[in-house]
């Protein structure tokens, strides 16, 4: 029986065990990530729609953007209810469909694509 107790935490350490959940994004996570970062570089949607395509929080997005080194004051979409209906359902096909430069677009499939070379 293990017991949640300091000395019980200080052998586990001497013995190579760390405890808690390990640091980073998982894959699925990672591709959101990037896609986040497009679509937010991109500058035709708002944080909240760029959220809502994505399905994810708000929060979660700019946890996303805080962790691709984003910096979030110099892309500031205006709010633009037109653009809504623009986009297909699917997330990959919204990001597809944008204009996005090389460098985005390398972004959003590098760890699809990583696999296969």
């Amino acid at each position: 029986m293990f017991v949640y107790s300091p000395p019980a935490f200080e052998w586990s350490r001497a013995r190579g065990r760390m405890g808690g959940r390990p640091p980073g994004l998982s894959k699925k996570a990672l591709q959101k990530a990037c896609a986040a970062e497009a679509l937010y570089k991109h500058n035709e949607l708002t944080s909240e729609q760029i959220a809502n395509h994505l399905t994810i929080s708000k929060t979660t997005l700019y946890k996303y953007l805080k962790i691709r080194n984003v910096d979030r004051h110099k892309c500031i979409a205006k709010p633009d209810s037109s653009f809504m209906g623009v986009l297909p359902q699917t997330p990959y096909n919204k990001i597809l469909n944008l204009s996005l430069n090389f460098h985005n677009l390398f972004c959003l499939f590098s760890i699809s694509i990583y696999p296969l070379i």
